[in-house]
């Protein structure tokens, strides 16, 4: 892609979705609603389970891609992103030891969760919404809060943005940087009323903000 990559290279963004869900990646590039740099930059693998995510099922998939010379994938810039259970699945590849992999990671309303210790070294973005009645926003508060401390944030360091549609907080830059997204009302998944706030990936995927930030990032 144009964002840094070989002449012959591509950036990858795999994706550990719900399945169908409206608003993802795949979904958004199949109805041609995606942000342009999803079409521009990235190769967009987006597996599906019904069973939950392991870090070894991470490392079979990417390395099966990888070896697939007409994808024509950047090694430096892979990124994992998942909502749901494919958020847990993001946290659980570096679980596994296999976070590493990718440049960046980006769960959006994980159903999982981890020790800040595992993620050393790896620019993380979470999203979540304050109303999730799926996944309690708990969860991610709890693990950045913990990877902010890890991490060494203070008053000095950690920049913090309250508006009317979200709290953002960002801590550093490079390898260690940490930002979360916690909406204030995220909405319900298409065809799953009942699920009310679950849909984060819905307004974290909507732009081109996030696809930017993953393609500042370069695993060494």
């Amino acid at each position: 892609g144009e964002s840094g990559s070989g002449p012959d290279q591509i950036d990858m963004l795999l994706g550990e979705n719900a399945i169908g869900a409206t608003g993802t990646p795949t979904v958004m590039l199949a109805q041609g609603v995606a942000p342009p740099l999803l079409y521009r930059e990235f190769v967009v693998a987006a597996p599906q389970t019904n069973r939950g995510w392991s870090g070894s099922a991470v490392k079979k998939l990417t390395n099966s891609l990888l070896k697939d010379s007409s994808l024509r994938i950047d090694v430096k810039r892979m990124y994992l992103t998942g909502v749901s259970m494919g958020g847990g699945g993001t946290l659980r590849a570096s679980l596994d030891g296999f976070g590493k992999l990718f440049a960046a990671l980006a769960p959006v309303c994980p159903a999982g969760r981890a020790s800040a210790s595992n993620f050393d070294g790896i620019p993380m973005w979470f999203f979540h919404g304050a109303n999730d009645r799926v996944v309690p926003v708990g969860v991610s508060d709890d693990l950045v809060d913990a990877l902010l401390h890890h991490r060494g944030a203070d008053d000095d360091n950690l920049d913090t943005t309250t508006n009317d549609d979200y709290i953002y907080k960002r801590l550093g830059t490079g390898k260690n940087e940490l930002r979360y997204t916690r909406y204030k009302k995220s909405p319900a998944p298409v065809g799953w009323e009942t699920y009310d706030g679950h849909a984060s990936w819905m307004q974290s995927y909507a732009t081109d903000e996030l696809f930017e930030w993953l393609l500042s990032k370069t695993k060494d």
